[in-house]
């Protein structure tokens, strides 16, 4: 009889602390998922700034947005593996740009990222946007979809997917108009 009732014990026990550690693991579960809703907050909020910097033609916003390791990339066609770009580069090509181009966001969706492995979010920021750009009095319409990775409350890494070739094509167009008509 005190074999039966030890193993009792032992079962009851085992039970016991089963059941503790799964309310454990399902606590800090919610405790860290509650921690990336509020991260991914925060994330959308500086990208949603480092968008009205690019509407305002502030560099200085876009700078303060991106960490100095910042690497961007680009898929146009024929480049699966996408084209780098870095903080520098973006900024050096566009620092002229804002005299001729004008840049509008239009109905703008704001997802939270997930990591691929548990499904969990993650903190970054997913984006689907319309965006225009003006040049020339030339309107291109576009939409584009991003992910974007943050560090130290800034962007680290972007990728953007959208018609590069074709928007290059008609930037080309808009600017080569402009020329003609000086």
């Amino acid at each position: 009889m005190n074999n039966s009732k030890n193993i009792f014990l032992l079962q009851l026990l085992v039970g016991i602390v089963l059941i503790a550690a799964i309310f454990l693991f399902l606590k800090n579960n919610k405790e860290r998922s509650d921690s990336m809703k509020s991260t991914y907050e925060k994330n959308k909020e500086i990208l949603k700034t480092y968008f009205n910097g690019w509407e305002e033609e502030n560099l200085e916003i876009i700078k303060n947005s991106l960490t100095k390791d910042y690497v961007g990339y680009n898929y146009p066609i024929m480049n699966p593996k996408g084209i780098s770009f870095t903080k520098k580069e973006l900024i050096e090509d566009w620092e002229n740009r804002f005299e001729d181009v004008d840049m509008e966001y239009g109905h703008t969706i704001f997802l939270p990222g997930i990591d691929t492995i548990n499904l969990d979010l993650d903190g970054s920021v997913r984006v689907y946007s319309a965006l225009s750009l003006s040049i020339n009095n030339k309107k291109i319409d576009m939409s584009f979809y991003g992910t974007y990775d943050f560090r130290n409350d800034s962007i680290y890494e972007s990728h953007e997917f959208f018609d590069f070739g074709g928007l290059m094509q008609e930037m080309r167009g808009a600017f080569e108009q402009g020329d003609s008509i000086k």
